[in-house]
């Protein structure tokens, strides 16, 4: 389910200088200021509050394939819900706005490996979190989405393993 009633404005990967690491990191849903934005999955809101560059946020805490994924939801004008609050999908969580680093009236959504979602290396493609969601519908999936799917979900796995080991080595050090 998409977060906004309207077509993706600017796509994920999209080049730019507007963003930090060089390209566009989610996709942007164009709305009025005030257009309501509802939860594209089932689960909890992890976070809540203000980001210098997501401007008032909300981080819903979903599953993809049995893994925790977060899902951010940025720029809002208004956050109706609060952290820990259990929402269903196609639940009312806030309201469309332009604060923090934006460039006009849109919800900015991103999806990111849970724990450790703050590199490069930790967002997810929301179209495949979409697609291999139970309870999030993007779009009807192709051969070749699925064949991409596969592809990035061991790339997904075989990262997370990774780090899981680096962070056991990290641990292991500290003592």
């Amino acid at each position: 389910m998409h977060p906004v009633a309207k077509p993706i404005s600017t796509p994920y990967r999209k080049k730019g200088r507007l963003w930090s690491l060089g390209y566009h990191t989610g996709v942007d849903y164009a709305a009025a200021e005030w257009t309501d934005i509802v939860a594209p999955a089932s689960g909890y809101i992890a976070r809540a509050g203000w980001d210098n560059s997501f401007g008032r946020f909300v981080i819903l805490r979903s599953t993809l394939g049995g893994k925790p994924i977060n899902i951010y939801l940025c720029h809002m004008t208004k956050i109706l819900v609060r952290v820990g609050q259990r929402v269903r999908i196609g639940q009312h969580i806030g309201e469309v706005g332009d604060t923090g680093n934006a460039t006009g009236d849109h919800c900015h959504l991103e999806t990111r490996k849970h724990p450790y979602g703050f590199t490069f290396r930790d967002i997810i493609d929301p179209r495949i979190a979409y697609l291999h969601t139970e309870d999030m519908n993007f779009e009807k999936p192709t051969v070749f989405d699925a064949i991409e799917w596969n592809i990035a979900r061991e790339r997904w796995y075989t990262e997370w393993d990774l780090r899981k080991a680096e962070i056991k080595k990290e641990l292991r050090g500290a003592d």
